[in-house]
């Protein structure tokens, strides 16, 4: 059983019609599809420099302050246990990110001098943008010799126990500490610390 000559010219004109309207429709599609791989990462996820610059910016201050109690002093700030002060959701943060056990620099209270109180050497202590939220300040920790100041970094996880990593008796930076940095060429959310520490 065959068409008549006309049905066929019409669905031939049709078939001809679909195919002028799908091809501009897959341009578009495809425009689209690329369009998002392109830009909704870098909206969404914004790119880690400018972030790893100012958290540099922040250590960099923080070291002039620091160095600056020393001249004051003759001794570093005293630490503090990170946790005090927080609620039990935020030292489950901070023990989920391997910072159970850090220290942040004295800012002062009574009876203790710090950084900030009674002789300010620095506004506040900044706060590091690579924690839950950017609530905490970038940890610290001395051992008589020197100091460290550091944040996790991209990847939001602490590396470096300081215990372990850092010796203020040797020269710094030690290459064990080295291979614990934040290197933008390992991946812009790799592990490794943003650090500071007194050479």
């Amino acid at each position: 059983m065959s068409l008549p000559p006309q049905t066929r010219w019409q669905l031939a004109g049709l078939l001809m019609a679909c195919r002028r309207a799908i091809v501009p429709l897959v341009c578009v599609l495809v425009f689209l599809l690329v369009f998002s791989w392109v830009a909704i990462p870098t909206g969404v996820f914004p790119p880690p420099g400018p972030q790893v610059s100012r958290s540099k910016s922040d250590l960099r201050s923080l070291a002039v302050a620091i160095e600056s109690y020393f001249d004051e002093h003759s001794a570093w700030p005293a630490m503090r246990p990170m946790q005090v002060g927080l609620d039990p959701g935020g030292v489950g943060r901070l023990r989920d990110a391997g910072g159970s056990s850090l220290s942040l620099v004295e800012p002062g209270r009574e009876g203790l001098a710090g950084l900030t109180t009674p002789l300010a050497f620095v506004g506040g202590l900044y706060r590091d943008q690579y924690t839950h939220r950017g609530s905490l300040p970038y940890a610290y920790h001395t051992d008589g010799h020197g100091w460290i100041l550091f944040s996790p970094g991209p990847d939001r996880r602490y590396d470096i126990v300081p215990e372990r990593d850092y010796d203020g008796s040797i020269p710094q930076p030690s290459p064990r500490l080295l291979l614990l940095s934040y290197d933008p060429t390992n991946g812009t959310v790799s592990a490794g610390d943003v650090w500071r520490v007194k050479y």
